[in-house]
């Protein structure tokens, strides 16, 4: 397991305001600061049965649902996903666990 470890002084931290060294943060983190929420649905894809789907809030609450495995545009359960135009647009990949198992081939090549 890899640890990233990232140290601010506390100078640069105070409340209800942005750190004096934001360009800094943003340059390591590779993200930017978001000043407003998004116009567009955002919360994290569940499933049951692979068929219908719903789209959660960070608190559990059902923001929408679909049908469809084609609607969640290539997006797994437990992503944080944006509904934009009918689909789901993938924001942060989850970390999936690998699946083990063993294939039963019903193939009778020789």
């Amino acid at each position: 397991m890899k640890h990233i470890g990232l140290y601010l002084k506390i100078d640069d931290i105070e409340t209800n305001r942005p750190t004096r060294n934001m360009a800094t943060l943003e340059s390591i983190l590779g993200i930017q600061q978001v000043n407003q929420p998004p116009s567009h649905l955002c919360g994290i894809l569940q499933t049951k049965n692979y068929h219908e789907f719903v789209i959660l809030s960070d608190t559990g609450d059902r923001l929408h649902e679909f049908i469809g495995s084609k609607a969640a545009n290539r997006c797994l359960p437990g992503d944080h996903v944006s509904w934009i135009r009918d689909q789901c647009e993938l924001e942060l990949r989850d970390e999936h666990p690998l699946i083990v198992g063993t294939l039963e081939l019903t193939n009778k090549a020789t």
